[in-house]
């Protein structure tokens, strides 16, 4: 049967834990967790690392492959290089380059059937012409077209003179473009 006394003086048994005890107890209840969240992290780390070792093998291996490609473009890059280097020289050249063929398809198409050319000569900016023609019309729709004509500056009559024993109508005319 139970005892029907009450005790109101405190149990020796029971007395109030000190700091010490406090943090033991502590220890032991959450340490273990501790200890195993730790050796996991540990074990990640462990296992992680032979990853990371393959990984940088294989990056050294693709490195070594790149640089070889790299080294052997070099003579393709600086020759490229030179090639562009030249372009670039080249270019205003060419800019400033006359399309002669035009210009003559275009000049011929300025002579009249019966004006007979002696000679041509073709600079960069100026044409020197010498012929000869039987019709002074001919002279005279010849020029008319050159002074119509927008890629010609300026047109002189250098000389011009009458051969009768030819019956020709000889001139030279300097233009300048």
């Amino acid at each position: 049967m139970p005892s029907s006394e009450i005790n109101f003086v405190p149990d020796s048994s029971k007395k109030v834990p000190n700091i010490k005890d406090q943090i033991f107890q502590w220890v032991i209840k959450n340490g273990k967790r501790i200890v195993i969240i730790t050796q996991a992290i540990v074990l990640i780390v462990f296992i992680s690392r032979f990853k990371f070792d393959t990984d940088i093998r294989n990056l050294n291996t693709e490195i070594e492959q790149n640089q070889a490609v790299v080294e052997n473009l070099a003579d393709v890059e600086t020759a490229y290089l030179q090639n562009q280097e030249k372009l670039g020289l080249i270019k205003p050249i060419i800019e400033r380059q006359i399309d002669w063929d035009k210009r003559l398809t275009d000049f011929t198409a300025k002579i009249p059937n019966d004006l007979t050319l002696a000679t041509v000569k073709f600079s960069e900016k100026a044409i020197s012409i010498t012929a000869g023609t039987k019709n002074a019309q001919s002279f005279q729709i010849f020029v008319n077209l050159l002074v119509k004509d927008q890629t010609i500056r300026s047109a002189v009559l250098q000389s011009s003179q009458y051969d009768t024993e030819a019956d020709e109508y000889k001139f030279v005319i300097n233009m300048e473009l």
